[in-house]
């Protein structure tokens, strides 16, 4: 443990402890969205939406072992599972979870009847992405950082002032402890943490956000009516590898301080 500790922190990767396999299913899905960066859309109530951009979907379901199989709804049709999908559904069922790749969906709403899971995800391919300031996977305690978001169509940044009118950029911060939920919309005109009006780029300062020490989740949803794209991360805070102690001396013609610093955790370099 203490190990893999030591490699994460380093290489600026995460550690994370399995107690069952079961858990490690839960967490090799976190790593993965940590290392390939695949377009998702939200998934709200077991429901989410499909637009005309995208070209295939992946469903991942996990469930309890000895649960009822999953059943998808697409918009205006009738539920299917693993045994009923068509020939265009790539379906993999297993004992608590299931992978469901759809080509080409057709557009609407789709639901999911099964019970709702934090961890679901439906993973898109799209001409129509949603990029984000990639955050390091490891800070201390009180580091700030400038966040920005934009939409790329084909590759290109959305610029188009009547195309973004319509969207909604949102950020969502949940806190590892008291899991908390946090949301603020985001704007591009040019003030406070924006830092151009009218540029496709939508910012947030994240500061006292990541205080606490613990894994935290940083969500950015952009929501244009006819669609939807979503961004998560997790970010693990540590405490501050050392305390500082400022003591001033004070005499009739000068101000002196004395600075007393003390190693909480090896990762300063005393040379």
């Amino acid at each position: 443990i203490d190990l893999m500790k030591k490699l994460s922190e380093n290489t600026d990767g995460a550690f994370r402890m399995a107690e069952s396999a079961d858990a490690l299913q839960r967490i090799f899905l976190h790593l993965f969205e940590r290392s390939v960066k695949r377009d998702t859309v939200p998934l709200k109530g077991n429901k989410f939406k499909i637009d005309k951009s995208i070209n295939e979907c992946t469903i991942l379901v996990f469930r309890p072992r000895n649960a009822p199989p999953v059943k998808v709804i697409p918009p205006g049709k009738k539920p299917i599972d693993s045994k009923t999908a068509p020939k265009s559904i790539r379906w993999i069922s297993e004992d608590t979870y299931e992978l469901i790749t759809i080509s080409k969906p057709k557009a609407g709403e789709w639901q999911l009847s099964t019970k709702e899971d934090p961890d679901n995800r439906v993973m898109i391919v799209t001409d129509l992405k949603l990029k984000a300031t990639e955050i390091p996977s490891n800070v201390l305690t009180g580091e700030t950082f400038d966040l920005e978001t934009y939409l790329l169509e084909d590759g290109e940044k959305i610029t188009r002032s009547d195309f973004l009118k319509l969207v909604e950029f949102k950020f969502r911060h949940i806190h590892p402890i008291e899991q908390k939920t946090n949301t603020w919309t985001l704007q591009d005109h040019g003030m406070g943490n924006d830092t151009m009006a009218k540029d496709g780029v939508y910012s947030f300062y994240i500061g006292k956000n990541l205080r606490d020490i613990g894994i935290h989740e940083l969500v950015v949803n952009a929501n244009g009516r006819t669609f939807e794209r979503r961004i998560s991360q997790q970010v693990r805070v540590f405490e501050s590898p050392l305390i500082v102690d400022t003591k001033p001396t004070i005499t009739e013609d000068s101000l002196s301080y004395r600075i007393n610093m003390k190693l909480i955790l090896d990762w300063v370099d005393t040379d």
